[in-house]
This record gives structure tokens, sequence and C-alpha cells, in this order.
């Protein structure tokens, strides 16, 4: 082995290292800068082509998303085919289906809509675009489809940047029931306003006595005034103090024996024209009729509670003093509200923000124990509605006794539809916009406007200054149904 020896030196003696060679300092520089160099071109690169990836996919979902938004926009044509491009196409048949008996749709040919009706969809503050539809293709369902298919539905969204996406599914018939009103005011007992119903473009059906006005001619409408108005009983139509029946020789007579329904001399119309030539009592009044067979809609209450839950909509207990639990708070007490805190302005300040062509939503009022109105009506309370310048939106079914008051002033509505879509006058103090549909008795005190409609199971009373305007969209099954009328079975997209 050989070994290394000490070196010594002497007293003066420097000893000197040996150095390194320039050269091979400068060749090891070199290929660690070359090195670095294609390292950070690689890191680059992956940067660059993951930066792309990421568009790439960020444009590929946005596609995905105008797509879905294109095939939404088929689904609207169904629920509202007077927006479609081809009206009679996507309207159900005369029944109001889209499928026959046996499941088989009606749709027998393909559409494909044109540019125009193709949507864009755009976002942010700044409404940047965001991608576009180029293509919306609705056909029959194809022989392997289960029975109820409606139809195959194809959208290709478009991104920004060029990237498109397509979106196929399967409609399935989906018979949800639709929340109408056939008139103003309907009440499924007796009804009468202390001879103060003031009631504008749609009825009054009552299944027991009606209470005319007095003086008839002052507040009643005659047809020629408003060919929309009309009154409806099952029973009698009553003097205004419900003592007396209508005679129909006059519109001042009232007899003390009811009026038999085969009796020529009552308001069902009046059916002698040389009458109505003769007497200026008759003329225009054929809009009241008793002794009448009426079709009511009818909500009961366990099928709205169900539906209203099902669909997410809120649900209100209410206190044995009229008002309504909205929570709990942390040491589980009751949170207690009243009806005027939980939906005044609840999602409008006043009632021309509300678009007319949306189904308002639903409410659910429940009685105090949460079980069905009791035959007495013990479990069900009554909801006082005071103060000034409330204002209401929506459809409420309320398993309650409802007593409306105060003076008013509540927001107008400036510019309400009529039955023909003409506009009508100024509502100049709308408390509500919707739907009362109460499972106990409404009574109108005070002063107020209706734009909408009232259903009570337990009697109409009141004696105030009201008017309700019969909106006459609540007829409209299209509108005021809960849900889409059908609904996306299958998806595919690529």
């Amino acid at each position: 082995m050989k070994r290394i020896q000490a070196v010594s030196r002497g007293p003066g003696q420097k000893y000197v290292l040996p150095r390194p060679k320039r050269a091979s300092i400068l060749l090891t520089t070199v290929v660690m800068l070359v090195v670095a160099g294609l390292a950070i071109l690689a890191l680059i690169q992956l940067t660059t082509q993951n930066v792309r990836d990421v568009a790439r996919s960020e444009q590929r979902l946005q596609a995905f998303y105008t797509a879905e938004a294109g095939a939404q926009r088929v689904i609207d044509w169904f629920n509202r085919p007077e927006v479609s491009p081809d009206p009679e196409y996507f309207s159900p048949d005369e029944d109001g289906n889209y499928v026959d008996e046996l499941g088989r749709s009606i749709i027998t040919e393909s559409l494909e809509a044109p540019p125009d009706f193709l949507p864009e969809v755009r976002r942010g503050a700044n409404e940047a675009f965001r991608g576009r539809v180029t293509t919306l293709i609705v056909e029959p369902p194809w022989s392997d489809d289960p029975p109820f298919t409606v139809a195959r539905l194809t959208s290709i969204g478009e991104a920004d940047g060029g990237v498109d996406a397509t979106v196929q599914m399967r409609l399935m018939d989906n018979r949800v029931p639709s929340i109408t009103s056939p008139g103003a005011i309907l009440s499924l007992r007796a009804a009468s306003s202390g001879g103060q119903f003031q009631v504008n473009w749609g009825e009054i059906w009552t299944r027991e006595a009606l209470h005319l006005p007095q003086p008839l001619w002052n507040r009643f409408p005659t047809s020629d005034d408003d060919p929309w108005f009309g009154v409806r009983s099952e029973t009698h139509l009553r003097d205004h103090q419900g003592s007396d029946y209508a005679d129909g020789r006059d519109r001042h007579a009232y007899t003390s024996t009811p009026i038999e329904p085969t009796a020529p001399n009552y308001y069902q119309p009046f059916l002698e024209e040389t009458l109505h030539q003769s007497n200026n009592n008759y003329r225009g009044y054929e809009n009241l009729w008793q002794h009448q067979q009426i079709d009511w809609p009818t909500y009961d209450y366990e099928t709205m509670k169900h539906l209203v839950q099902y669909h997410g909509f809120p649900i209100y207990r209410t206190t044995p003093e009229g008002d309504l639990i909205t929570g709990h708070d942390a040491n589980g007490e009751p949170i207690v509200q009243t009806f005027m805190e939980v939906f005044d302005s609840r999602e409008f300040a006043n009632p021309n923000e509300v678009d007319p062509d949306n189904a308002p939503p639903i409410y659910f009022i429940d009685t105090v124990d949460g079980n069905p109105p009791a035959p007495d009506g013990s479990n069900m309370a009554t909801i006082r509605v005071q103060g000034q310048g409330p204002f209401f939106h929506g459809s409420f079914f309320i398993a309650a006794n409802v007593r409306f008051g105060g003076a008013g002033n509540s927001p107008s509505l400036d510019h309400p539809r009529r039955p023909d879509d003409s506009i009508g006058q100024r509502i100049n103090d709308t408390r509500l916009y919707g739907l009362f549909y109460t499972y106990g008795l409404a009574e109108l005190y005070g002063n107020g406007d209706i734009f909408g409609s009232i259903i009570a199971e337990g009697g109409f009373e009141g004696g105030g200054n009201w008017e309700v305007f019969y909106d006459h969209r609540l007829s409209d099954e299209s509108r005021t149904r809960i849900g889409s009328r059908l609904m996306a079975d299958l998806w595919n997209s690529f």
C-alpha cells in the first residue's frame, strides 16, 4: 500500500497548494447552465400545456353548460308554448296531454329551432359573452323508448373559445298539478260583504246563499260594463241582510218566499227579451245566476301540504294567537313572527316588480297542532293582518281564519292586465298580488285592493271598502303548474 508522507518544511519555507485548471471550471459552469436552461424550458412547456388544458377544460365545461341551457329552453317551450318558435308543435292536445292513454307521444315530427330562437349565455356584472347554442333539435321518441316518453332532444353548445359540447336527453310526461282559480271570490259556504261587494274582471261563486249588495247598480257592474263579471250561487241570491230572496221581476224586488228553480222570475238569467226592452231594471244584469251547478276547484289540506313539502316550499305552523312559527332558536324555543313580518314585501317591494308570466311562490300555513282542520275549527287560529301599506305576493294556502283590516295605503299596480290582455285601470291600493286559499273564514274589513283571487272554504264576509280585480292568469295551468310539465329522464353528454 502506498503511504502518503507528511510534508515538512523548514523555517522560511512556503507551502503552496496546486491550483485547479481554469478550463474545467468553465466547462462545469456551462454544463450546469445548459441543464438549468433545459429544465426551465421543460417547466415552461409543461406549465403552458397545463394552462391550455385547464382553459380547454373550462371551455368544455362552459360549452356543456351552454348546451344544457339550450335543453332547458326547449323544456320551457313545452311549459309555455306561446313563447316557442312553433306554439302548435309544443302545445298539448285538447285534453292538455302530450301522450295518449297508452303513453304514446303526440310528437310525430322533428323540429329544429331557427337561429333567432337559439339562446346565448352571458354572465357577470358586465354580461360578458360565454357561449351560444348552435343547434336545438326535437324529435319523436325512439322505438326503444318507454311509454310516456314525449320527445328526444339534442342541444349543441359552443363556448366563446370555439369548443363545443352536445347534450341529449329523453323528455318524459310529468303530470304535475296546477293551482288555478276560475273566479275572483269563491266561497264554499255563504258570501256577504255588508253589501259592499266590488269585483272586477271575474266572477263570484258561492255554495250557499250569496247576499247581493245594496244598491245593486252601484256595486255590481252590468254585462256591458264588465263582460267578465258574474255571480253564481248553488242556492239563492238574497238581499244584503240575508233575510229576503231576490225576485227577478225587478232589481229592487225581494220576497220572503224562496224563488224555486223552476220559476221564471229569478236571475238565471232573464230570458224574456221583450221584458228586457220594456224594463230597464233588467237591462245588463243577465250576469246574475242562482241554483247553478258549479265545478269547484278543490285543494284539500293533506294534498297541498304534501305538495308544498315535496317541492321545497316553506310551511309555517300557527300559534293559538294567530302568529307564525318560523323556526327555533339555539335553545329550541320557537321563533314567532306576525304574518306581516314574514310576508310583507318578502320578494318584491311593490306589485310592478312582479313578472306576470312567472308562477308565484307557494306558502302553506298550518293549523295550530299540525293536523287537518277540525270540523268545528277548534285547531284553526285567526290570523289578523293589520297595518298600513303592506304588500303580499304569492299563492297562500292557510289552515286558519284570515281577517284583513287596516287603512290601506299599499303600493299601486300601474298596468294590470284584464282577461282580454288589455291594460286595465290602475289599482291604487294593492294588498295582495296572487291567491289566498283559506280552509277557514275569510274576512275583509278596512280598505284595500286585491289583484288575484280569494277562495274560502269557511265562507266569505266583510264590511270594508275593498275591491277584488281578478287576475285571469290564475286560470292558466301552464303558469300555475307546480313544477315542469316535462322532466328529463335520460342524459347523455359528449
